[in-house]
């Protein structure tokens, strides 16, 4: 009468817990900078990225339009700037706290003389992400850099404008994540 656990296989092991999702994404944001021209300036990124349960990684690449001011000395002076950027991140829940680098060419221009500069900045980025309608967001983000190598726009052998040591950006854009 009954049976003996010792007579009875064991029941089988529950199956292993299923790995998180990796997901993907890709979008478009317009930009706002100051401190990466002579005055505030916008321009465009596009960007793609890679997360696994809460860490994730973009990269992408920003151009912004010309900005210009007038010198001390009376001649417009303006630049624009292409970057690509990298943002390793921490995702908690609609927030994304991380570090931003960016690396690329700053364009100048100064009474018909042309330079082209390199430029690095490093800081931190601070993103809020909105699922408006999986799989669509909308992104806003936050970056604070320090700039690496200032550069100089001269002309004729004297400095007209020079990049700040610290610059701050503002983005606003939206993309699929899958």
């Amino acid at each position: 009468p009954g049976a003996s656990p010792w007579w009875e296989p064991p029941p089988p092991p529950p199956p292993p817990p299923e790995a998180p999702p990796i997901r993907l994404r890709a979008g478009l944001m317009l930009t706002g900078c100051a401190g990466c021209a002579p005055s505030p300036n916008v321009g465009g990124a596009v960007f793609v990225g890679i997360s696994r349960k809460k860490l994730g990684l973009d990269l992408g690449a920003r151009a912004d339009l010309p900005a210009s001011t007038n010198a001390p000395s009376g001649k417009e002076v303006s630049s624009s700037l292409v970057v690509a950027e990298i943002f390793p991140h921490a995702r908690f829940g609609f927030a994304r706290f991380g570090l931003l680098g960016s690396i690329g060419a700053l364009f100048g221009d100064s009474g018909g003389e042309k330079q082209t500069s390199l430029w690095a900045a490093a800081g931190a980025r601070v993103g809020l992400v909105y699922d408006v309608a999986p799989p669509f967001f909308l992104n806003i983000s936050l970056d604070g850099l320090v700039v690496i190598g200032r550069v100089a726009l001269r002309v004729a052998g004297s400095e007209v404008w020079s990049t700040p040591g610290f610059a701050g950006g503002v983005g606003l854009g939206g993309g699929l994540e899958f």
